[in-house]
């Protein structure tokens, strides 16, 4: 089986002062923004198919609307990650309020899936260093 590190390009930034090693000859897929009820359980097949491993950043409200979907791709192998709750802008909102889409959305992958997710990735890769850097896990951009 090919297992592929999260990151969506060849550079990784995690924003918790962590450096990231890039593994030679190795290339990450990752998917945000999900999981879409069309969409997804066709990727998976072929995911499967193909005998590779991902990185579904997923967004907590549709994970609640679609929990079995999260369900197989984390029975699959894949791995989940927190991509908020609804999508939102993280650098404008209060500090507050941004880790409450993260907690929310970390609720619904831990109720799908039973595990909770190791990464973040924020939408739109907007928030400031000091947001990062209170959270408890890392950030991954692209």
């Amino acid at each position: 089986m090919r297992f592929l590190l999260v990151c969506a390009s060849a550079c990784v930034i995690l924003l918790t002062g962590m450096q990231a090693a890039a593994a030679e000859g190795c290339v990450a897929l990752t998917f945000d923004d999900g999981p879409d009820p069309a969409l997804t359980p066709r990727l998976l097949g072929i995911l499967e198919r193909e005998r590779v491993v991902a990185t579904f950043y997923v967004v907590g409200s549709l994970v609640a609307q679609h929990p079995g979907i999260v369900r197989k791709a984390h029975e699959q192998g894949h791995e989940i990650g927190n991509h908020s709750w609804s999508h939102p802008n993280l650098r404008e909102m209060r500090p507050d309020a941004a880790h409450q889409q993260m907690k929310k959305t970390d609720a619904a992958i831990l109720a799908a899936t039973g595990a909770l997710p190791l990464t973040l990735r924020a939408p739109y890769g907007s928030m400031g260093h000091a947001l990062a850097r209170s959270f408890d896990r890392p950030f991954v951009l692209w």
